[in-house]
């Protein structure tokens, strides 16, 4: 494994890291009757103004980024792509 290879391990696990609590934090609005997660408010408020999430957004940025530095190592990330598939 190259040195930059190490260097993107590193920050993926990072990034897992940070996903996977913003992940459940999410899950927990959502069980708190929070819509969003999965792009429901998507239509009705397009530019974000009058239900924003900056947590949930955060959430996807963070799914897409993992995606893409996973596919770089030809893994997959489940819950990456679960969220993503559903809207995020």
């Amino acid at each position: 494994m190259t040195k930059r290879d190490k260097i993107r391990q590193v920050k993926l696990e990072q990034l897992d890291s940070e996903f996977r609590l913003l992940l459940l934090s999410c899950l927990e609005e959502c069980a708190r009757g929070r819509w969003g997660l999965f792009g429901q408010n998507d239509q009705v408020d397009p530019e974000g103004r009058y239900w924003r999430w900056p947590e949930a957004k955060r959430l996807k940025e963070l799914a897409g980024e993992i995606e893409s530095i996973r596919m770089q190592f030809g893994e997959v990330n489940e819950d990456c792509r679960r969220l993503l598939a559903l809207g995020g």
